[in-house]
C-alpha cells in the first residue's frame, strides 16, 4: 500500500491501491508515526491510487491539519483525473495544495 523516502525534513508517502475503510486504519497509523518525526513537509503521492473511500478522505484531512497545526506542509501529489474528481466534489481542492 506505502512506499516512502525522506530527504532532510521532507518526506514523500507514495500510496498505491484501493484505500478504503479496511485500509484506512493502516495509513492512519502510518502517518501518525511520521507526524511523530517532525517532517516540514510532507508529500503524499496519489498517482497510483485507484480508489479512495470517505475513510480514507478522513485520514488525509486529519494528516493535513496535523501538519498545519505544527506549522508544516502537506501536499497531494500527482492525483489520477478520477481522485481528483472524487476530492473537488468533496470541496477538497479548495483545502489541499496539489502538486
Amino acid at each position: 500500500m506505502t512506499r516512502s523516502q525522506e530527504e532532510g525534513r521532507e518526506f514523500t508517502l507514495t500510496l498505491s491501491g484501493r484505500i478504503d475503510a479496511s485500509k484506512a486504519p493502516k495509513l492512519e497509523k502510518a502517518l501518525l508515526a511520521l507526524h511523530e518525526r517532525h517532517p516540514y513537509m510532507l508529500i503524499i503521492n496519489l498517482s497510483d491510487v485507484t480508489y479512495i473511500s470517505s475513510s480514507g478522505l478522513r485520514v488525509l484531512l486529519m494528516a493535513h491539519r496535523r501538519q498545519q497545526d505544527k506549522g508544516g506542509k502537506l501536499f497531494l501529489q500527482n492525483p489520477p483525473p478520477k481522485i481528483r474528481h472524487i476530492m473537488a466534489l468533496c470541496g477538497f481542492d479548495q483545502v489541499f495544495a496539489f502538486l
